[in-house]
């Protein structure tokens, strides 16, 4: 065998060689030119359409879920989802204690007096009842069977109502015992599990005559172990309003509204166990 064929190069392996000495000089120059830096004006106008962007996108309305819904079963947590004020929910829900229904779109809007434009937006999911329903069936089911006395009630007696069982029942008594006794019949809508149609026999079935057993706490020296005590509170909710208190120098019920997440329904609640 010659020395040209050990030492030598093959046309075939030439060529090879040439294509990849090519390729590596190609990715040469394919790598430096992508570590060349924008110019700076070019990275702040990048910068600032893509925070344009993300500031438009955080502009726009979250969209909320509606369902249909009897307008006669609107209970304080739903009335504060929908925008309801304190003082139209309660018009309706003393409406209600009178064992008597909403039959429309009009009667609602008399007996709440809400604004046209917040009946244009949530009437059309009305789910409203017939009209042949008696308003007297429900004052009648007042009259006739005793009244269960919320704070005193075995859970056999919230039994008697038809859609509660063991659990419900226990659960109703479990959360009297949370709140130190209900001190407000709409606190019923708290208790979890129970249907608008259960529910709203169970209100008018149930009556206060035992008060709640509750020692109220000042609003203003209250320690942090006080507030987190209570029903409503959380212990980092306890820790926000101490803070605020010692920023504000004093906290009221009326800058506790500028409270993060302390809304009109919440401070209802609180005032249960504060002063």
């Amino acid at each position: 065998m010659t020395s040209k064929a050990v030492f030598g190069f093959s046309t075939r392996r030439k060529t090879k060689a040439v294509f990849l000495l090519i390729l590596l000089l190609g990715g040469l120059i394919i790598y430096r030119y992508s570590k060349r830096e924008l110019p700076v004006s070019s990275l702040i106008e990048l910068d600032w359409a893509i925070q344009t962007k993300i500031d438009s996108l955080k502009s726009l309305p979250k969209a909320r879920k509606i369902y249909p819904f009897n307008p006669n079963y609107i209970s304080d947590q739903r009335a504060y989802f929908l925008g309801l004020s304190l003082e139209e929910i309660n018009r309706l829900h003393a409406y209600r204690a009178k064992g008597k229904w909403v039959n429309s779109i009009k009667e609602f809007q008399q007996v709440t007096y809400v604004n046209q434009s917040w009946l244009d937006l949530y009437s059309p999911y009305f789910t409203l009842p017939k009209a042949r329903r008696s308003n007297l069936g429900d004052a009648a089911l007042k009259v006739n069977l005793p009244p269960i006395d919320l704070n005193s009630a075995a859970p056999k007696d919230f039994q008697e109502i038809r859609g509660i069982g063991e659990v419900l029942s226990k659960r109703i008594v479990n959360y009297r015992t949370r709140l130190n006794g209900y001190s407000l019949i709409a606190q019923l809508d708290e208790v979890y599990g129970l249907k608008p149609e259960v529910l709203s026999a169970l209100k008018l079935r149930c009556t206060l005559i035992t008060p709640a057993n509750i020692q109220k706490i000042s609003l203003q020296n209250a320690s942090l172990d006080a507030l987190a005590s209570l029903p409503y509170l959380s212990y980092s909710e306890s820790r926000k309003l101490l803070s605020f208190r010692t920023r504000e120098g004093k906290l009221t019920w009326s800058n506790l509204k500028s409270v993060e997440d302390f809304d009109s329904l919440k401070i209802k609640r609180l005032a249960l166990y504060l002063y």
